[in-house]
This record gives C-alpha cells, sequence and structure tokens, in this order.
C-alpha cells in the first residue's frame, strides 16, 4: 500500500442546476461542470466537495453527468470526473486531470434557538437522494443550498450515520451561523453523547489552527480549512493536503479519523486576518476593532453600540487558554494569500499568469519569483514573495468586509523586490 498527497477542497456551493437557483448568494455561472472544470485544471485540485447535493436538480444535473459517462461512481464512494488530457477553459487549453466529486449538504441546525451550519458527506448518490427525500419533509425549500432543518443536531448525526455519512461543523468560529461563533461556548456540551460521531471541523476563513488549538476540547478533532466557494474565483483559497491511498470518499473519512495512516497533512488558507470575520466590527463606528486587544465583545468607544463579534475576539473569550496548544497529530498551517486579493493584478495579467503556470497553486506556493516577475511585472512578483516569507502587510477584515493586503509605499516594494531578486 502507497499513499500520496492529494489537494481537497471540501466546501463548495452551487450557484444554479438545471436552469434552477440553488445558492442564491452564489454567482449563477457557478455550475457543476463549472467546478468540476475548474477544479480540474487551473485550481489543481484532486478532491472537490460539492456541499448542496441534496438539491434536486444538483441530483439531477448529477444523474444527467453519470448517464453521459462524465461522471463515474467510484465503488469505494465518491464520484470521478475523467476529463480530456487537456479541457478548452476561459484561460485557453490547459492541462487536466482526474478529480473526485465529494457529495455533501450544508444544512442549518438550531441549539436553544441560536442556528449554526453542519455539513452532512455521504458516499453514493442513492445515499445524498435518500437524505434529500428525508430533508424535503424538514426544512422549507429542499431545493435552495443551507435551508433551516427542524431536526435536532442528534436527529441528523444518526440519519447521516444510518446513510454512512459524517458530519462535521461548518466554518465553525464565524458569527454568521459557526457552531462557536454564533450557538455555544462548547461544542462537546452541545454534542453531549455524539461527540465521538464528529470527527473534524471545518475552521472557516478567519481562524487558522493557531487560534483554533486556544480551545482545550478541540485536541483531538481533525481541522479542515475548505474555500466555501460562492463563485468559480473562490475555489481552492483554502485547501487541504490529504495523505490517502486514493481519492475516494472512504479514504477521506480514514484522513478524517486518521486512521491507517491517512491524514490531513497540511492546511493552506487564508491569513485569518484576511477573513470576513477576523476581528470585532462596530456597525456604529463602521471600523474594525483591531487597535484594540483582543476579546473586544464591546465596543470601547460605546456598549451600546452594536458589533459582530470577530472570531479572534470570540476565541480569546471563549478558550479559557493564553497560548494555544497544539496537539502532535496536528499538520502545520500554511496562509497563503489568493491571487485575486494582490494589489494590481488585473484579469489579462491573471490570464498571463495562468497560461505560464497552468494553475494557481504553483504561482502561490512554487513557480519561480523570476519567472513570476517575467509574466506579472515587479508589483505582483513582489507581494508573492513577501506573501511566502510571511512578511505582506494585512489589514483585518471584520463585520462581513474581507481583510486587505496593504501597499503603503510603491516606490519601498520596489526596493523590497531588488532584495527578494539579489538573495534568489
Amino acid at each position: 500500500m502507497k499513499l500520496k498527497s492529494y489537494i481537497a477542497d471540501l466546501h463548495v456551493h452551487v450557484g444554479s442546476a438545471k436552469r434552477r437557483r440553488v445558492k442564491i448568494a452564489a454567482s449563477s455561472s457557478l455550475t457543476l461542470s463549472a467546478i468540476l472544470e475548474a477544479s480540474a485544471t487551473f485550481k489543481g485540485l484532486d478532491m472537490v466537495g460539492i456541499i448542496d447535493s441534496a438539491s434536486p436538480p444538483v441530483i439531477e444535473e448529477l444523474e444527467d453527468m453519470m448517464e453521459r459517462g462524465v461522471l463515474k461512481e467510484h465503488p469505494e464512494g465518491g464520484l470521478r470526473f475523467k476529463p480530456p488530457s487537456t479541457l478548452n477553459t476561459p484561460y485557453g487549453e490547459l492541462p487536466a486531470r482526474e478529480i473526485t466529486l465529494i457529495l455533501g449538504e450544508e444544512v442549518e441546525v438550531l441549539y436553544r434557538d441560536k442556528p449554526f451550519h453542519i455539513l452532512i458527506y455521504l458516499p453514493f448518490l442513492k445515499d445524498m437522494k435518500a437524505l434529500s427525500k428525508i430533508l424535503s419533509k424538514h426544512v422549507r425549500n429542499i431545493e435552495l443550498s443551507s435551508q433551516r432543518t427542524d431536526l435536532s443536531i442528534g436527529d441528523i448525526i444518526e440519519i447521516s450515520t444510518s446513510l454512512g455519512g459524517t458530519l462535521i461543523p461548518a466554518h465553525a468560529f464565524t458569527p454568521h451561523k459557526g457552531v462557536y461563533g454564533s450557538a455555544t461556548f462548547s461544542l462537546k456540551g452541545l454534542l453531549g453523547k455524539f461527540w465521538e460521531d464528529m470527527p473534524a471541523i471545518e475552521l472557516g476563513l478567519s481562524a487558522d489552527t493557531y487560534l483554533a488549538d486556544f480551545i482545550p476540547e478541540l485536541s483531538e478533532k481533525t481541522f479542515l480549512s475548505n474555500s466555501d466557494a460562492h463563485s468559480v474565483p473562490r475555489i481552492a483559497r483554502e485547501h487541504n493536503i490529504l495523505l490517502l491511498e486514493k481519492p475516494t470518499y472512504k479514504e477521506l473519512m480514514l484522513a478524517l479519523r486518521r486512521r491507517d495512516g491517512r491524514r490531513v497533512v497540511k492546511n493552506i488558507g487564508l491569513d485569518p486576518r484576511l477573513g470576513k470575520y477576523h476581528r470585532t466590527y462596530c456597525l456604529d463606528c463602521e471600523e474594525v476593532l483591531e487597535k484594540f486587544k483582543p476579546p473586544v465583545v464591546s465596543c470601547p468607544r460605546d456598549p451600546k453600540h452594536r458589533i459582530v463579534k470577530g472570531v479572534l475576539d470570540r476565541i480569546v473569550e471563549i478558550s479559557g487558554r493564553t497560548q494555544p496548544v497544539h496537539p502532535p497529530h496536528r499538520p502545520p498551517y500554511v496562509h497563503q494569500v489568493p491571487l485575486d486579493f494582490l494589489q494590481g493584478l488585473g484579469k489579462r495579467t491573471y490570464y498571463n499568469l495562468i497560461r505560464r503556470f497552468h494553475d494557481e497553486m504553483t504561482i502561490i506556493h512554487k513557480a519561480d519569483i523570476e519567472e513570476i516577475r517575467e509574466v506579472a511585472g515587479d508589483l505582483i512578483a513582489t507581494q508573492i514573495a513577501l506573501m511566502r516569507e510571511g512578511k505582506l502587510k494585512l489589514q483585518a477584515g471584520g463585520g462581513g468586509i474581507y481583510g486587505k493586503v496593504v501597499i503603503e509605499n510603491k516606490k519601498q516594494l520596489s526596493l523590497f523586490s531588488a532584495s527578494v531578486k539579489v538573495k534568489e
């Protein structure tokens, strides 16, 4: 048995299927075909999780793709997409890889009248069709994404388990329907006897391993970093490197439980400061309160002001620790700045980078800086070099507004780029 590394983004929404809207907040052009083709080419993925798979129009489209031979179910779960050796993309003809589609569904659950989102992963389409039938009796509109159910979290876990599935909390720390961010101080207390049935949590864009390991009860849980993409450009902005024998549902579940050598070997995601909810935001001051020491649980200027509590502030508030404690099994977390966050990167330059290097993973993490400079110019190359060294200046996000890359002095940045060039 030989284990290999596979790149996986396990939280991607479908904007529309069969000409019907699925995720209202997502781009209508985010179709199954668009997701698969982007993931197999310029996004550089091996596995992609579609978490609106219980929607009937999505099920219909998956069945159509299986009938046409575009998708084929693997005996160990998951649907294999086998494209031709190259695919015609918006960026020209690019090399394509085989990838696995993992079937998932995002559901909103209430705990003491507080909503949070969970992800349910299932091995086969028949299982997802069964889940869709069950959920249709407990949600308002089964066709739409992330619907609130009247089922309890215990009910959902029992249903998922009976279908051979696995459940994890989505974007666990965000104030917008994350389990820690909006529903509870203790996931273990919330789950009770079901605690052992949940092998992992999804960190969300505003948190990373450093922050999540402030929470003692999470020491045995696997962490996932996924994109929660609502458009094609957002796919793989966060992803996981998995050690598996092959990219199947069965192997993925072994990795979440760290069994038989399978595991997450690296989390790759945004610097949390780029996330939309990293620090507390005052709605009345209209300001991210990043200059105040966490936890900021009310506006320091006026406690009557309305706030959106930040992920960092929430974690410090509930953790009880002054430093994170990383368990031995915890893999490294590598920060990245997605290309569309870089200052001065236009569509034409992005196209040229993709044509030269074929996928974003290579551009962000591997390509020679001088070769990037030849294609994209000094400003872009230098930002990527700074990002790789952890020296790119960032302004924290909050209140639903993404953080951003800060360039205070482009001349100074150019001078730094010269030193990068000399060093390399």
